[in-house]
């Protein structure tokens, strides 16, 4: 099984959820700024692509690999 597309999967699954949730009337008043949204989006992804560059062969999951 290939863990990295299934943390791929996991990773989009926890961003509609955090769509979800910072869209609904009680969180919004905290996220109503998309700029604030987008840094914790970035955050997530930084996160998910540290933990993929650390554990997936970059030749089998080309999209972890990094230029610098």
């Amino acid at each position: 099984m290939n863990s990295g597309s299934l943390l791929c999967r996991a990773s989009r699954y926890t961003i509609t959820f955090l769509q979800q949730w910072y869209s609904t009337p009680t969180h919004r008043k905290y996220f109503s700024d998309q700029e604030a949204f987008d840094l914790l989006y970035t955050q997530h992804n930084t996160h998910i692509h540290r933990h993929h560059t650390h554990h997936v062969n970059p030749h089998t999951a080309p999209h972890t690999q990094h230029t610098d």
